[in-house]
């Protein structure tokens, strides 16, 4: 009876440890996902700035790209990290402008991830957003066929002034249309903004199938404004993670030992009952 109960133990314990693999966190495949490593040639002695080469000063993220620099209006921002004329908030990049800062209207404040983050023009080079650039990232280590979630913050803002610069108004929309490899796009939850006002942060979590073992994570800005440049998306924390609906070869093992399991427990307790009779 005792060897009965020890099996049926050691059964109960390989289907908990199924359980609890099947619902393992799984490994985020983006590197830099919260824009935090970055490096610049910029004078002030500050990481931020227009992301690409313009003149002598050039910003990068690492891992991630613009499909094109010259239809990219793309900053690196972190929130409080510069002043500038009320009534915009801090945080805006250096800028080789006469103003030497970029600015957001409103208190922009960190999103949930912390330290810096991604605003992009949606209506850059122009208002039809045709030709704007997306910034992306190579990503590798996919299998062909499995499902993988995209998760990121994302919020709407607008420039603001600063010394030497003049601000944006009117009301507009700020969002991402988000793809994976070769699959059609997704567009998140395009946010309303009014003027020279921020929408705060939001989370967005969308799904894909691979088509291929690398493929292109791409975020693409979207949304509309009344002046050429006004209005910014904004962009951090960005994750991509396997859906963890397969079990692995380490939780297909544990599976078979807990059946394995179970099925000497139910063996000796027959032979119990017979013994029994």
């Amino acid at each position: 009876m005792r060897g009965s109960i020890r099996s049926l133990a050691f059964a109960t314990a390989g289907v908990i440890a199924l359980a609890t693999a099947g619902g393992a966190s799984a490994a985020n495949l983006v590197t830099n996902g919260g824009f935090e490593d970055v490096s610049s040639t910029v004078t002030t002695g500050s990481d931020l700035g227009q992301i690409g080469s313009y003149s002598s000063e050039t910003t990068t993220e690492s891992s991630w790209y613009l499909s094109s620099q010259a239809n990219s209006y793309a900053w690196v921002f972190e929130a409080g990290a510069t002043p500038c004329a009320s009534p915009c908030s801090t945080g805006g990049p250096y800028d080789t402008g006469p103003g030497g800062t970029l600015a957001l209207y409103n208190d922009v404040t960190a999103s949930p991830n912390g330290g810096d983050f991604i605003g992009i023009d949606p209506g850059y080079p122009n208002s039809g957003n045709s030709n704007n650039s997306s910034i992306n990232q190579s990503i590798s280590g996919l299998t062909v066929g499995d499902q993988y979630t995209v998760s990121f913050d994302y919020a709407g803002a607008q420039q603001g002034p600063s010394p030497g610069q003049n601000g944006f108004t009117g009301q507009q929309t700020e969002g991402w249309a988000v793809s994976l490899g070769g699959g059609p796009a997704q567009d998140t939850t395009v946010l309303t903004n009014c003027s020279e006002c921020f929408t705060g942060w939001q989370t967005a979590s969308l799904t894909f199938t691979a088509t291929s073992t690398n493929e292109v994570l791409s975020f693409l800005a979207i949304g509309t404004g009344t002046q050429p440049a006004p209005a910014f998306a904004l962009l951090d924390g960005v994750s991509l993670t396997q859906v963890t609906g397969v079990p692995e070869p380490a939780t297909w093992a544990m599976m078979l030992l807990g059946i394995g399991g179970l099925g000497g427990a139910l063996r000796m307790r027959r032979k119990q009952l017979f013994a029994a009779a």
